[in-house]
Order: structure tokens, then C-alpha cells, then sequence
């Protein structure tokens, strides 16, 4: 195996180890719990396991599930092609094969073995995700809404099914790589007069947010990640909602 193919291995190995860990940290979490009855509540295969707890000291989880999880992977692709050279990567130490550097790099650029930040990263992603799909419906909603005849001081209050529908002009919308991006989706929302407040620290805080969500994305950002990292992105896409809210319903007429 070449060098460089470690450095994605091993980024890719780092996170399936905070994975693990975080899972593993959740079953010992709970008041009582057993692994077994976990996984087939999940459709896993049957995976015999005597690993439980309820008031007695709680055992490590993290090897098994660790285990659990190659067992799903080899019933699933065990017949494929790649099956093979993914259990040899596995097996190669990184010591003595002369790719060490190569293997710290990766690590290092998936977080290396730093859980927490993990978990914080990861709702951070989720987060942000949740707030473009919430946008990205708003548009929807305004398109549908442009469609037909609006006199100020009316409002119409959509429900779930109105902003999950698409309208002949959203389906446009949605085939364009505009809508996908945080600016396209400004421009396209200052068409019906919703302009974000540049005076609001949300807004600022809220763009660093989603320019580092890029970055964790793509492994790029290795410091390490406070709960006030995520708490403040929670707040930020909180903020924006509710600015959209009012906003639509002044300038649109839609009462979300």
C-alpha cells in the first residue's frame, strides 16, 4: 500500500473509533442496558454478548460494539472486491512499515482520538444541516406563495404538507446548486423582500459557523471543541429561524 492512501485510512479509521467509543459511552449511559438486545432492536445480526449492566458496575462496551460492527460489515460486502485489502489495511501497524507520519497525519486530521470534540463537531454538522433544510423550505413556502394573490394584513399559516410540497416553480428551484449554498439561498430569499440584519451578532457568528463546518466536514479544523462551540451554533440557528418567522410574515404573509 502507498502513503498516501493511509493518510484517508486512517482519517477515516479515527472516526470510526470515536464512533465506537461515543456509542460505548452512551450504553453505559443508560440504567440498565444489554448489548445483545441492543443490536437486534436495530436489525443487526444476532450477536451474542453477555455484556450488561443495571446497578452493578458497568463493563466496557467499546470492544464489543467495536466487534459487533466488523461482524455487520463482513455479513454485508464479506463477498465484494475490496473485503479483502479493507481487512489487510486494518491489519497493518503503523509502526515498523514506514508510514508513520503518514498515519499521524490522517489521525490527526479526523481529530484524532479526541471523542468529545466528536460528538460536539457532529451536532454542530447536524445543527447547521437542520437549519438549511428549515431555509430551504422557507423558499419553498415563498415560492408557493408568490404563486397566488396576497393583500396585506392576510396571512396564510401553512402545515406540514405545505412545506414539504413543491410547487411547479420550487421544483426549479430545487434542481439549481443556488439553493444548496447559505448566500444562494439569501439571494433568493431577498426576491420576496427578507433581508438578514447585519447589526446582529448571530448573523456574524452563525456565517463562522457554517465556514467551519466546511472545515470539519473535510477534516480541516483540529482545535479542540468547548460546549459553548455547539451551544452557540444551537442559539445562532434558533435566531435565524425565528428572523425568518417574522420576517415572512411581514413581508409574505406566511405565518410560520
Amino acid at each position: 500500500m502507498g502513503k498516501i492512501l493511509r493518510i484517508g485510512y486512517r482519517q477515516i479509521d479515527a472516526i470510526r473509533t470515536q464512533v465506537v467509543s461515543a456509542l460505548a459511552g452512551q450504553c453505559a449511559y443508560a440504567l440498565s442496558f444489554s448489548l445483545s438486545q441492543w443490536l437486534e432492536e436495530r436489525n443487526e445480526l444476532r450477536h451474542e454478548t453477555s455484556l450488561a449492566h443495571g446497578e452493578s458496575t458497568i463493563p466496557r462496551y467499546a470492544p464489543q460494539i467495536s466487534f459487533a460492527m466488523g461482524e455487520c460489515l463482513k455479513t454485508a460486502v464479506c463477498k465484494e472486491s475490496h473485503w479483502q485489502a479493507y481487512l489487510d489495511t486494518q491489519r497493518e501497524p503503523t509502526k515498523r512499515t514506514g508510514h508513520e507520519n503518514e498515519d499521524v497525519h490522517g489521525t490527526n486530521y479526523a481529530g484524532g482520538w479526541d471523542t468529545d470534540s466528536f460528538i460536539l463537531r457532529s451536532g454542530i454538522i447536524l445543527t447547521l444541516g437542520s437549519l438549511d433544510d428549515f431555509e430551504r423550505g422557507v423558499i419553498r413556502l415563498c415560492l408557493n406563495q408568490h404563486e397566488q394573490p396576497y393583500s396585506e394584513g392576510d396571512f396564510w399559516e401553512p402545515d406540514l404538507r405545505d412545506f414539504l410540497s413543491y410547487s411547479p416553480a420550487s421544483c426549479i428551484f430545487a434542481e439549481t446548486a443556488e439553493i444548496q449554498r447559505p448566500n444562494g439561498r439569501k439571494r433568493i430569499l431577498k426576491k420576496f423582500g427578507i433581508h438578514f440584519p447585519s447589526n446582529e451578532p448571530w448573523v456574524q457568528r452563525l456565517s463562522n459557523a457554517r465556514k467551519n463546518r466546511n472545515q470539519f466536514a473535510h477534516g480541516e479544523e483540529l482545535r479542540k471543541l468547548k460546549l459553548s462551540d455547539f451551544v452557540l451554533v444551537h442559539y445562532d440557528a434558533f435566531c435565524c429561524m425565528h428572523y425568518l418567522a417574522e420576517d415572512c410574515l411581514k413581508k409574505c404573509g406566511i405565518r410560520l
